[in-house]
């Protein structure tokens, strides 16, 4: 599996326009607005006491925008129009191509297309298990990717952490790279890769990679949720990209954010795992999004009960395409019907 990136100060930038944008506002810096000159732009300068409001800008001077006097001139083919021609052109007969791209796919979509099947048929409402790692330095710090050497030890702790959720069988859904530091959103539950007891590889891996992590002075932050989320297919014919969305991301997301390097997980991830694994239970806490408080636990890292061999894939047999399973179903309700029409007093 890999993963396509983009780290440096135009991302955190970025980032921090949109910190400071209000509801319709377009909000560039002085990097953008240099490159922006030739459209004659109408802007206007943020004061300084709205800019302070955001902590640790990468630029001191930041702009609305408000129109654009001339539209940039574009080149008649994009340049993914260009990447898709040059592809197309390539000889693909030993697979090498289809090889390297599959490693940018998900094994869902790829088992998918694979079975003849259209990937939309992998969309779906179900129970999965996010988990969010924010990776930082040992001073839980985030990583400072002016420096050369960062881009190597973050290759290297990417390895790590994949190689882990390898053997419990998780996928990667995001890699993201920002001012709070380098962040992967991982699924365990989606089809053709989902089990039993995900809630448990999940707290497991979480233990296992801040202990190697640990090794490499490392620092991590996760948050791991349990619940319902809807999986599939989000963008256009551009471009797409199969995900999870739903309350229970959301309340990952949060729980990392609320670790202070550690694992905090919630209840119903505790409530499957706790048989495998020991916890202690935090206070409630009050996270963004919720009226209510949440109930968190965090896992303790030195102790690990014995428990039993992971479960098997739950849905080996195919998740994808229930027809065999949609049939089997009618024709025991057409039987239920036919049984019932004959007791007594029922029927015509």
């Amino acid at each position: 599996k890999a993963e396509f990136v983009v780290a440096g100060p135009a991302l955190t930038e970025a980032k921090d326009c949109g910190e400071l944008a209000k509801c319709g506002e377009a909000i560039i810096s002085s990097s953008v607005l240099k490159y922006s000159m030739p459209c004659e732009p109408s802007m206007t300068k943020l004061d300084k006491t709205r800019v302070a409001t955001v902590d640790d800008l990468e630029s001191a001077e930041f702009y609305v925008l408000h129109a654009l006097a001339k539209p940039p001139v574009l080149p008649s083919v994009t340049a993914r129009q260009t990447m898709l021609n040059a592809l197309q052109k390539v000889d693909n007969s030993s697979g090498d191509v289809e090889e390297a791209i599959r490693r940018f796919v998900p094994h869902s979509i790829t088992a998918c297309v694979d079975s003849g099947q259209s990937p939309k048929e992998a969309e779906e409402c179900r129970r999965v298990t996010i988990m969010f790692i924010r990776v930082l330095d040992f001073e839980c710090e985030p990583f400072n990717y002016a420096k050369a050497e960062t881009p190597l030890l973050v290759q290297k702790i990417i390895l790590e952490i994949y190689s882990v959720l390898h053997r419990y069988e998780g996928t990667v859904s995001r890699f993201q790279i920002d001012d709070k530091g380098t962040v992967l959103k991982i699924v365990f539950g989606f089809p053709l890769m989902a089990h039993e007891d995900d809630p448990v590889r999940a707290v497991h891996a979480a233990i296992e990679i801040r202990r190697n992590l640990k090794t490499m002075s490392v620092q991590s932050c996760i948050g791991i949720a349990t619940g319902w989320t809807i999986c599939g297919l989000v963008g256009n014919d551009v471009r797409l990209e199969y995900t999870a969305v739903g309350s229970s991301v959301i309340l990952a997301a949060r729980l990392m954010q609320n670790a202070n390097c550690c694992v905090l997980v919630n209840h119903d991830t505790y409530k499957t795992s706790c048989g495998s694994a020991v916890f202690e239970k935090i206070c409630s806490i009050k996270v963004k999004g919720r009226d209510d408080k949440i109930q968190v636990y965090r896992p303790v890292e030195s102790e690990r009960r014995i428990t039993k061999k992971l479960a098997s894939v739950r849905d080996s047999d195919g998740i994808l395409g229930r027809d065999t399973l949609i049939e089997e179903l009618r024709l025991a309700l057409l039987d239920y019907t036919a049984d019932y029409d004959r007791l007594p007093g029922q029927g015509p």
